[in-house]
């Protein structure tokens, strides 16, 4: 089993370090959660509901960015992408514009199994709106 970079100091390089390791769910989810992150499954994605579906996670990955305290665990969510992929990070991607500690990945087409790997990071400051 391969170490991954840390998440919250090299989002991309996490992202991308996890999906090369393959398909293998289980042992992703090992890697991920030896890393520091909580781990959750999203299920598969359907190709006929991609888009409604991908609106559906993002809106969720907003609120949980939201809502994680400063100094937790970076969250990891693990959808099954198959080989619409592509799409669905489009889709995810177009739902999440403006979310800096949202990090999104898929993985390479020509991988029969695709997954997606949405990362959420704590804030790592105090809200300048709400104050400490």
């Amino acid at each position: 089993m391969t170490d991954l970079p840390p998440p919250t100091k090299d989002p991309a390089g996490f992202l991308s370090a996890a999906l090369a390791q393959g398909a293998d769910g289980a042992a992703l989810r090992l890697m991920a959660e030896a890393s520091g992150c909580r781990v959750h499954d999203l299920g598969a994605v359907d190709a006929a509901a991609l888009a409604a579906r991908a609106a559906l996670q993002a809106a969720g990955a907003r609120a949980l960015a939201a809502s994680i305290a400063r100094g937790a665990a970076p969250m990891l969510l693990i959808a099954a992408t198959g080989a619409e992929g592509a799409r669905y990070q489009g889709a995810l991607t177009e739902g999440l514009m403006g979310y800096e500690r949202i990090h999104v990945d898929v993985s390479a087409p020509s991988q029969p199994h695709g997954l997606a790997l949405i990362l959420i990071l704590p804030p790592v400051e105090v809200n300048r709106y709400w104050g400490p």
